[in-house]
Protein backbone atom coordinates (compact mmCIF):
# COMPACT_ATOMS: atom_id res chain seq x y z
CA UNK A 1 0.00 0.00 0.00
CA UNK A 2 1.35 3.23 -0.93
CA UNK A 3 1.75 6.37 1.83
CA UNK A 4 -0.28 9.31 0.47
CA UNK A 5 -0.74 11.37 3.33
CA UNK A 6 2.00 14.27 3.84
CA UNK A 7 3.73 12.70 0.45
CA UNK A 8 4.32 14.68 -2.77
CA UNK A 9 2.97 13.47 -6.42
CA UNK A 10 4.31 15.55 -9.09
CA UNK A 11 1.71 15.35 -11.82
CA UNK A 12 2.57 16.69 -15.44
CA UNK A 13 -0.65 17.65 -17.72
CA UNK A 14 -2.39 18.10 -14.34
CA UNK A 15 -4.64 21.00 -16.01
CA UNK A 16 -7.50 18.55 -17.39
CA UNK A 17 -8.75 14.87 -17.88
CA UNK A 18 -6.27 12.13 -16.16
CA UNK A 19 -4.04 14.80 -14.68
CA UNK A 20 -6.46 16.61 -13.10
CA UNK A 21 -8.23 13.75 -12.10
CA UNK A 22 -5.21 12.26 -10.65
CA UNK A 23 -4.91 15.83 -8.63
CA UNK A 24 -8.31 15.65 -7.49
CA UNK A 25 -8.26 11.72 -6.19
CA UNK A 26 -4.66 12.07 -4.62
CA UNK A 27 -5.58 14.98 -2.53
CA UNK A 28 -8.71 13.55 -1.25
CA UNK A 29 -6.17 11.12 0.49
CA UNK A 30 -4.30 13.62 1.93
CA UNK A 31 -1.31 14.16 -0.45
CA UNK A 32 0.50 17.40 -1.69
CA UNK A 33 0.75 18.14 -5.05
CA UNK A 34 2.88 19.52 -8.05
CA UNK A 35 0.86 20.53 -10.68
CA UNK A 36 2.57 20.96 -14.22
CA UNK A 37 1.44 21.95 -17.37
CA UNK A 38 1.43 25.06 -20.13
CA UNK A 39 -1.46 26.20 -18.66
CA UNK A 40 -0.63 28.17 -15.47
CA UNK A 41 -4.13 30.01 -14.95
CA UNK A 42 -5.80 26.36 -15.06
CA UNK A 43 -3.44 25.33 -12.74
CA UNK A 44 -4.09 28.22 -10.51
CA UNK A 45 -7.37 27.69 -10.09
CA UNK A 46 -7.51 23.92 -9.26
CA UNK A 47 -4.59 24.18 -7.15
CA UNK A 48 -6.29 27.08 -5.01
CA UNK A 49 -9.73 24.77 -4.84
CA UNK A 50 -7.72 21.85 -3.96
CA UNK A 51 -6.06 23.82 -1.19
CA UNK A 52 -9.17 24.89 0.06
CA UNK A 53 -11.38 21.92 -0.23
CA UNK A 54 -9.04 19.19 1.23
CA UNK A 55 -6.21 21.51 3.13
CA UNK A 56 -3.15 20.22 1.04
CA UNK A 57 -0.57 22.08 -0.63
CA UNK A 58 -0.71 22.42 -4.30
CA UNK A 59 2.21 23.82 -5.81
CA UNK A 60 1.93 25.13 -9.83
CA UNK A 61 5.17 24.93 -11.82
CA UNK A 62 4.00 25.90 -15.47
CA UNK A 63 5.85 24.31 -18.56
CA UNK A 64 6.19 23.34 -21.79
CA UNK A 65 7.18 19.52 -22.24
CA UNK A 66 8.05 19.83 -25.77
CA UNK A 67 11.16 22.30 -24.94
CA UNK A 68 14.31 20.27 -24.40
CA UNK A 69 15.40 20.29 -21.36
CA UNK A 70 12.81 20.56 -19.45
CA UNK A 71 12.46 18.01 -17.09
CA UNK A 72 15.70 19.33 -15.79
CA UNK A 73 14.29 22.86 -15.43
CA UNK A 74 11.24 21.36 -13.19
CA UNK A 75 13.39 19.06 -11.29
CA UNK A 76 15.68 22.15 -10.78
CA UNK A 77 12.43 23.96 -9.79
CA UNK A 78 11.42 21.25 -7.27
CA UNK A 79 14.79 21.64 -5.66
CA UNK A 80 14.64 25.27 -5.41
CA UNK A 81 11.00 25.10 -3.99
CA UNK A 82 12.62 22.19 -1.42
CA UNK A 83 10.11 19.79 -2.12
CA UNK A 84 10.71 16.31 -2.88
CA UNK A 85 8.94 14.00 -5.21
CA UNK A 86 7.48 10.61 -3.71
CA UNK A 87 5.16 10.04 -6.90
CA UNK A 88 6.08 10.69 -10.66
CA UNK A 89 2.98 10.69 -12.84
CA UNK A 90 3.87 11.37 -16.37
CA UNK A 91 0.36 12.23 -17.27
CA UNK A 92 1.22 14.72 -20.66
CA UNK A 93 0.79 13.82 -24.01
CA UNK A 94 -1.11 14.57 -27.09
CA UNK A 95 -1.50 12.73 -30.54
CA UNK A 96 -2.27 13.63 -34.12
CA UNK A 97 -4.38 11.75 -36.26
CA UNK A 98 -4.66 11.15 -39.81
CA UNK A 99 -1.86 9.63 -42.41
CA UNK A 100 1.76 10.18 -41.25
CA UNK A 101 2.58 11.38 -44.61
CA UNK A 102 0.39 14.32 -43.95
CA UNK A 103 2.13 16.17 -40.87
CA UNK A 104 5.48 17.61 -41.18
CA UNK A 105 8.31 16.34 -39.74
CA UNK A 106 8.64 19.21 -36.73
CA UNK A 107 5.52 18.11 -35.74
CA UNK A 108 5.69 14.69 -35.31
CA UNK A 109 9.22 15.39 -33.94
CA UNK A 110 7.41 17.59 -30.75
CA UNK A 111 4.79 14.76 -30.80
CA UNK A 112 7.69 12.61 -29.32
CA UNK A 113 9.71 15.06 -26.71
CA UNK A 114 6.66 15.41 -25.39
CA UNK A 115 5.19 11.37 -25.33
CA UNK A 116 8.94 9.79 -24.75
CA UNK A 117 11.44 12.65 -24.23
CA UNK A 118 9.47 13.85 -21.35
CA UNK A 119 8.63 10.98 -19.58
CA UNK A 120 12.36 9.42 -20.16
CA UNK A 121 13.96 12.96 -18.79
CA UNK A 122 11.29 13.45 -15.62
CA UNK A 123 11.83 9.87 -14.64
CA UNK A 124 15.63 10.05 -14.93
CA UNK A 125 16.09 12.85 -12.63
CA UNK A 126 13.10 11.86 -10.07
CA UNK A 127 13.50 8.11 -10.03
CA UNK A 128 17.14 8.76 -8.97
CA UNK A 129 16.13 10.74 -6.02
CA UNK A 130 13.45 7.88 -5.11
CA UNK A 131 16.35 5.10 -5.57
CA UNK A 132 18.44 7.50 -3.36
CA UNK A 133 15.85 7.76 -0.69
CA UNK A 134 15.05 4.03 -1.46
CA UNK A 135 11.26 5.19 -1.97
CA UNK A 136 9.31 6.22 -4.22
CA UNK A 137 6.47 5.27 -7.06
CA UNK A 138 6.41 6.29 -10.75
CA UNK A 139 2.88 6.00 -12.97
CA UNK A 140 3.30 6.44 -16.47
CA UNK A 141 1.01 7.44 -19.21
CA UNK A 142 0.42 4.49 -21.95
CA UNK A 143 -2.66 3.17 -23.84
CA UNK A 144 -4.36 0.52 -25.31
CA UNK A 145 -2.53 1.36 -28.55
CA UNK A 146 0.77 0.23 -26.53
CA UNK A 147 -0.52 -3.26 -27.60
CA UNK A 148 -1.11 -2.60 -31.26
CA UNK A 149 0.38 -0.77 -34.16
CA UNK A 150 -2.11 1.88 -34.76
CA UNK A 151 -2.64 3.38 -38.45
CA UNK A 152 -3.23 7.18 -39.18
CA UNK A 153 -1.74 7.38 -35.63
CA UNK A 154 1.12 5.26 -36.45
CA UNK A 155 3.36 7.65 -34.28
CA UNK A 156 1.71 8.11 -31.11
CA UNK A 157 1.00 4.25 -30.76
CA UNK A 158 4.47 3.57 -31.32
CA UNK A 159 5.47 6.49 -28.54
CA UNK A 160 3.26 4.44 -26.19
CA UNK A 161 4.54 1.36 -27.10
CA UNK A 162 7.66 2.73 -25.60
CA UNK A 163 6.12 3.83 -22.57
CA UNK A 164 5.43 -0.02 -22.04
CA UNK A 165 8.37 -1.22 -22.52
CA UNK A 166 10.64 1.32 -20.80
CA UNK A 167 7.97 1.29 -17.90
CA UNK A 168 8.13 -2.54 -17.57
CA UNK A 169 12.34 -2.70 -17.50
CA UNK A 170 12.96 0.02 -15.61
CA UNK A 171 9.98 -1.30 -13.24
CA UNK A 172 13.05 -4.27 -12.72
CA UNK A 173 15.87 -2.13 -12.19
CA UNK A 174 14.62 0.38 -9.68
CA UNK A 175 12.23 -2.38 -7.43
CA UNK A 176 15.07 -3.84 -5.67
CA UNK A 177 15.77 0.21 -4.35
CA UNK A 178 12.47 0.49 -3.11
CA UNK A 179 10.78 2.12 -5.95
CA UNK A 180 8.03 0.87 -7.88
CA UNK A 181 6.92 1.65 -11.36
CA UNK A 182 3.30 1.27 -13.15
CA UNK A 183 2.46 1.76 -16.51
CA UNK A 184 -1.36 2.61 -16.92
CA UNK A 185 -2.82 1.24 -20.38
CA UNK A 186 -6.18 2.98 -20.48
CA UNK A 187 -8.82 3.02 -23.65
CA UNK A 188 -10.59 5.18 -24.86
CA UNK A 189 -11.30 8.03 -22.24
CA UNK A 190 -13.80 11.03 -22.17
CA UNK A 191 -10.90 14.09 -22.14
CA UNK A 192 -10.65 16.27 -24.82
CA UNK A 193 -8.42 14.23 -26.63
CA UNK A 194 -10.78 13.18 -29.75
CA UNK A 195 -11.83 16.97 -29.84
CA UNK A 196 -8.00 17.90 -30.29
CA UNK A 197 -6.96 15.42 -32.79
CA UNK A 198 -10.37 16.30 -34.71
CA UNK A 199 -12.49 12.85 -34.67
CA UNK A 200 -15.14 11.59 -32.95
CA UNK A 201 -15.00 9.15 -30.01
CA UNK A 202 -16.14 5.87 -30.12
CA UNK A 203 -19.31 5.29 -28.47
CA UNK A 204 -20.33 3.55 -25.52
CA UNK A 205 -17.07 2.26 -24.88
CA UNK A 206 -15.41 5.62 -22.75
CA UNK A 207 -14.03 5.17 -19.77
CA UNK A 208 -14.57 8.41 -17.23
CA UNK A 209 -10.89 10.16 -16.31
CA UNK A 210 -12.39 8.98 -12.32
CA UNK A 211 -12.79 5.50 -13.61
CA UNK A 212 -9.20 4.95 -15.02
CA UNK A 213 -7.58 6.84 -11.92
CA UNK A 214 -9.21 4.66 -9.58
CA UNK A 215 -8.03 1.84 -11.23
CA UNK A 216 -4.66 2.99 -11.43
CA UNK A 217 -4.37 3.86 -7.66
CA UNK A 218 -5.90 0.42 -6.95
CA UNK A 219 -3.04 -1.47 -9.31
CA UNK A 220 -0.39 0.51 -7.71
CA UNK A 221 -1.45 -0.04 -4.22
CA UNK A 222 -1.33 -3.74 -5.25
CA UNK A 223 2.39 -3.36 -6.64
CA UNK A 224 1.44 -4.01 -10.20
CA UNK A 225 3.50 -3.38 -13.35
CA UNK A 226 0.87 -2.78 -15.95
CA UNK A 227 -2.51 -1.57 -15.31
CA UNK A 228 -5.53 -2.07 -17.95
CA UNK A 229 -7.98 -0.02 -17.32
CA UNK A 230 -11.47 -1.36 -18.41
CA UNK A 231 -12.99 -5.26 -18.37
CA UNK A 232 -13.44 -4.83 -22.02
CA UNK A 233 -9.80 -3.50 -22.70
CA UNK A 234 -8.31 -5.88 -20.99
CA UNK A 235 -9.86 -8.60 -23.23
CA UNK A 236 -8.84 -6.88 -26.17
CA UNK A 237 -5.19 -6.81 -24.77
CA UNK A 238 -5.35 -10.75 -23.70
CA UNK A 239 -5.76 -11.45 -27.23
CA UNK A 240 -3.75 -9.39 -28.85
CA UNK A 241 -0.59 -10.78 -26.72
CA UNK A 242 -1.63 -14.17 -27.66
CA UNK A 243 -2.31 -13.33 -31.98
CA UNK A 244 0.87 -12.84 -34.35
CA UNK A 245 1.85 -10.04 -34.91
CA UNK A 246 0.89 -10.24 -38.41
CA UNK A 247 -3.07 -10.42 -37.44
CA UNK A 248 -2.26 -7.62 -34.81
CA UNK A 249 -1.27 -5.02 -37.37
CA UNK A 250 -4.65 -5.66 -38.96
CA UNK A 251 -6.74 -5.44 -35.77
CA UNK A 252 -4.38 -1.85 -35.65
CA UNK A 253 -5.16 -0.86 -38.84
CA UNK A 254 -9.19 -1.43 -38.33
CA UNK A 255 -8.89 0.59 -35.33
CA UNK A 256 -7.22 3.40 -37.01
CA UNK A 257 -9.14 3.55 -39.93
CA UNK A 258 -12.37 3.43 -37.13
CA UNK A 259 -11.34 6.29 -34.69
CA UNK A 260 -8.59 8.19 -36.28
CA UNK A 261 -9.32 9.00 -39.29
CA UNK A 262 -11.59 11.22 -41.18
CA UNK A 263 -12.24 13.66 -43.99
CA UNK A 264 -11.56 16.50 -41.69
CA UNK A 265 -8.22 15.06 -40.01
CA UNK A 266 -6.04 13.86 -42.69
CA UNK A 267 -3.80 16.99 -42.41
CA UNK A 268 -5.41 18.76 -38.54
CA UNK A 269 -3.15 20.21 -36.48
CA UNK A 270 -4.21 19.90 -33.27
CA UNK A 271 -3.58 22.13 -29.77
CA UNK A 272 -1.98 20.58 -27.48
CA UNK A 273 -2.80 20.73 -23.49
Amino acid sequence: MFEYVDATALITGASSGIGEAFAMALARRGMNLILVARSKPKLDVLAQRLMREHRIQATVIAADLADRGAAQLIHARVGELGLRVDLLINNAGFGLSGDFLSHDLAREEEQMRVDIGALVGLSHVFVKDMVARRRGAVINLGSITSFLPITHSAVYGACKSFVLSFSEALAREVAVHGVHVLALCPGSVATGFYDRIGVKPPRGLLATPEQVVAEALTALDRGRTVAVAGFMIRMLVFGARLLPRSINARIGESIGRQYFMSESTTAAPPNRP
